[in-house]
């Protein structure tokens, strides 16, 4: 459980460091794999909108911290993505 363990640990983290109050993290995080390139393509325009939903961005590719620059071909890669079998994910 990478991330019960991951949620755990930097919940800890900020309730020490930042004296903020529990609960830190929303109860209904579930992870899912993407099953094939629709889905994966599906998860990454999700989010991507997150920012433009929560009104932190006009369009998504205007979000300081987003990858969708890079996905529309106008900006810097950050970060790369390595999948198991060797090839690459993302732009």
């Amino acid at each position: 459980d990478v991330m019960r363990n991951l949620k755990s640990y930097t919940a800890r983290e900020l309730i020490e460091s930042l004296k903020i109050a529990p609960p830190i993290w929303q109860s209904r995080f579930h992870d899912r794999s993407a099953r094939d390139d629709k889905q994966l393509v599906a998860s990454i325009e999700y989010v991507h909108s997150n920012p433009v939903k929560a009104g932190l961005a006009a369009q998504a590719q205007d979000f300081a911290f987003s990858s969708a620059r890079a996905y529309l071909g106008g900006g810097e890669v950050l970060l790369h993505i390595d999948a198991p079998d060797g090839s690459r994910l993302g732009p």
